[in-house]
């Protein structure tokens, strides 16, 4: 229908006022990467049409940005001379394992194509995260397998109804089983628990390839600080993008609440956590609290000097649609804390873990204001990394708040 927005399922969340924090104000344009507050998406809600020839000459005059490409990209509807142009310029064009092997027959059916020329005289790199240290690699490994719990959550909405109904589901149960997944993971969720399980059924296993590549360049802005894009014509990868920094800001927030709390931790006030559904399942019982927490905390925290990276996602299929988050560099110190714990956010507590955000939970009882968690958690083990039962209820439930930006000439207090 004319006039229509064409929202994508990611920026439709942005339009949700319940999905919101309020509002904060940037004096610069949307022309501009610092339009970007701190530790916030600034995201383009539609997609509009564009010149494809117009924006991969912009992407070729593009100094110090890299660019990470997704296999959807590499079709024959874009003109030899536009890669010819783009592996000519001074752009670092990046791919990941997964998406080099996954592209590679395509270019196979092309011999002399100048994205295979590209590939093998190493215009377009393959950054493997096998080049990181232990520590970063070890990050690498707990946030791709925790994104990509979103396509396995099917099999969750199995065990669930094996639980619920004291036998396994059958084929004439599939439909009640798909309820129980798209009740708890909603619209979005529930599209990649059918996406795996529709790819292991047809092949016998769920490419991560997605999963590596948004990590993969993530990981790279904030390891070098330079603004770092991820091209793609899937929406999917602007889904994973958003889930991934969300989870990564929340992650940041919570390593440096848990410094806070363990330098003056007799200042907090603390409640007991419920021995009760999720609460039992997320954490070793009596083995931490609830701590009453400001509102302003989770910014209070953040360090008076930080440095900018602006990182995004876009997509540049029929339409065009962007998604940019304002992150900082310091993250990386989180990268390192996960990969040295192997799964927590902090090295500060003993075996104790702090989660700011509890949002997928059950409310701990009345009267009980905002509290973030220090506690020992419990914890799935996936390829040697023990990952929180809170983070993969976060990751498959998709909790994420975002506060709207604002254009404004003055500053706004």
């Amino acid at each position: 229908m004319a006039g229509t927005p064409r929202y994508t399922r990611t920026t439709r969340h942005f339009t949700r006022d319940d999905n919101s924090d309020g509002e904060v104000f940037t004096t610069r344009t949307p022309h501009d990467n610092s339009f970007v507050p701190r530790l916030c998406w600034a995201p383009m809600l539609e997609k509009v049409k564009y010149d494809a020839a117009a924006l991969y000459a912009g992407l070729a005059a593009a100094k110090d940005v890299a660019f990470f490409c997704d296999n959807s990209i590499f079709d024959d509807r874009t003109p030899h001379e536009a890669w010819r142009s783009l592996f000519g310029s001074a752009a670092d064009l990046f791919l990941t394992p997964r998406i080099a092997e996954e592209v590679r027959p395509w270019l196979d059916r092309r011999p002399g194509h100048p994205v295979a020329s590209a590939l093998d005289d190493g215009r377009l790199d393959v950054l493997s995260a096998a080049e990181w240290s232990n520590e970063q690699q070890q990050a690498f490994i707990h946030y791709t397998n925790l994104l990509a719990m979103r396509k396995r959550t099917m099999s969750w909405g199995e065990i669930e109804f094996e639980r619920r109904h004291g036998r396994s589901a059958t084929e004439a149960d599939a439909d009640e089983v798909r309820s129980l997944v798209q009740r708890a993971t909603g619209e979005r969720g529930f599209l990649f628990a059918k996406k795996g399980a529709e790819e292991r059924r047809r092949t016998g296993r769920i490419s991560f390839a997605d999963e590596e590549l948004v990590y993969t360049a993530v990981a790279h802005a904030l390891h070098s600080g330079r603004q770092t894009i991820i091209l793609t014509k899937d929406e999917d990868l602007l889904d994973q993008f958003y889930r991934l920094t969300s989870l990564i800001d929340t992650h940041y927030r919570s390593m440096l609440i848990a410094a806070v709390y363990e330098a003056n931790f007799a200042s907090f006030r603390t409640y007991p956590i419920p021995h009760r559904d999720e609460w039992a399942e997320a954490f070793v019982k009596d083995s931490g609290v609830l701590v009453e927490r400001p509102d302003a905390l989770p910014n209070e925290v953040l360090p008076s000097s930080f440095n900018f990276v602006a990182i995004s996602c876009w997509l540049i299929g029929e339409r065009y649609q962007r998604l940019t988050f304002g992150a900082e560099t310091e993250m990386n110190d989180l990268l390192d804390v996960k990969g040295r714990t192997l799964g927590r956010n902090t090295d500060r507590l003993g075996t104790r873990n702090c989660h700011l955000s509890m949002m997928s939970f059950s409310s701990p009882g009345p009267r009980i204001p905002m509290c973030f968690a220090v506690a020992e958690d419990r914890t799935l083990e996936i390829a040697g990394q023990h990952v929180p039962w809170v983070e993969l209820n976060d990751v498959v439930m998709g909790v994420e708040r975002f506060k709207t930006t604002r254009y404004s000439p003055v500053i706004v207090p």
